[in-house]
């Protein structure tokens, strides 16, 4: 995860220990979000009920305030985050059938989600797949690959 202020980025990971001491911390907590408010309220109240967290937080916020202080003054205090994640997609040529069925991240296609290994598996044929357009004159299919109508 990086912090970003004032269109410059921070990593909010780089203290082990302390990152250890919020991931242990963090199953007990039930995150809406939905709310970014909500969020942070909940995830503050969950560290300020372990002094030892709370000790190790104002470390690690002050450090990180320190470390972007003039982006911080540049952005008023304005700080957005940005995660990455990486996703272990199945091999195209050895889609599992139950994992398909079971996939949470899906790839929205003409006839509805799918799975996004099989979609990745398949990919010329969902996004090389003419389009149906209805026009005054009727039913009429656009070609990605040609991009004609007909």
């Amino acid at each position: 995860m990086i912090l970003v202020t004032n269109n410059r980025a921070y990593d909010a990971l780089d203290d082990g220990r302390f990152l250890e001491a919020i991931l242990e911390r963090m199953p007990t907590l039930s995150l809406d979000r939905r709310s970014r408010s909500k969020v942070i309220r909940t995830f503050v109240k969950g560290i300020l009920s372990r002094p030892d967290l709370s000790a190790k937080a104002a470390r690690w916020l002050f450090q990180k305030a320190w470390q972007a202080r003039s982006d911080l003054w540049a952005a008023r205090g304005h700080v957005n985050k940005l995660s990455f994640v990486i996703h272990n997609f199945m091999d195209a040529c050895r889609l599992e059938r139950d994992r398909v069925e079971a996939c949470a991240f899906m790839a929205m296609t003409q006839r509805g989600p799918i799975s996004m290994c099989l979609h990745n598996a398949k990919r010329d044929a969902f996004i090389l797949a003419p389009i149906r357009l209805d026009t005054s004159d009727g039913e009429r299919f656009w070609d990605p690959v040609s991009g004609q109508v007909t």
